[in-house]
């Protein structure tokens, strides 16, 4: 009775532990901040609004806020292609009838395991990507320096300013001339590619 007393408190200490450290990291995620730039100055401006300029801009193929990834069209499963270094080269989503509705081709850089650009296509599966994701890492290739998000109607540029779990981006959108400071914010690390659950393609 004794050592079966002895167990259930042990258990529930080690659950109170990990109740405790998972509230703590919870709580430690830092609030995300939006700052809009112009000539005139800085001034605070909705992050919702940031969103979805930015996820238009990016044809709705790439997340920037709360944190970087790439969406995975609604009603499909990822499967993952591999090089002989076992570095994934490309993910196509598979709806339901088995067939792919997206592709990610992926190129890695020549001297590195760094991502060196990312290419989006939407069926039809045209020649020229829907949407492309380029890198640049510091000189090192220490950590991902900037990234541009690209397609046949827009640029955004998103420089990184210092290294860490958390930075401030600076975003620049073309041709709406918007230009933005996402403070506080997980960047990508160019090297990942994380997955986040999107809209169904508008094609399939």
């Amino acid at each position: 009775m004794h050592f079966t007393s002895l167990f259930r408190t042990t258990l529930t200490i080690f659950a109170g532990l990990y109740l405790s450290e998972s509230l703590v990291s919870a709580l430690s995620v830092p609030t995300i901040k939006a700052i809009q730039r112009t000539p005139e100055g800085q001034a605070p401006i909705s992050l919702p609004m940031v969103k979805t300029l930015l996820d238009k801009r990016g044809n709705q193929h790439v997340q920037t806020i709360p944190y970087f990834a790439f969406y995975q069209p609604d009603g499909t499963q990822p499967v993952y292609r591999k090089d002989d270094k076992e570095r994934t080269i490309g993910i196509d989503f598979i709806g339901t009838d088995k067939k792919a509705v997206r592709k990610l081709d992926i190129e890695w850089g020549a001297d590195s395991n760094k991502i060196d650009t990312v290419a989006i296509r939407d069926l039809p599966f045209n020649i020229y990507p829907d949407t492309k994701v380029e890198t640049g890492f510091t000189t090192n290739n220490e950590r991902l320096e900037y990234y541009r998000i690209e397609t046949l109607y827009a640029v955004t540029d998103l420089q990184v300013m210092h290294a860490g779990r958390y930075a401030t981006v600076l975003v620049n959108v073309l041709p709406d001339q918007e230009n933005f400071a996402l403070e506080k914010i997980a960047p990508w690390d160019g090297v990942s590619l994380p997955l986040t659950p999107g809209p169904k393609v508008a094609s399939a």
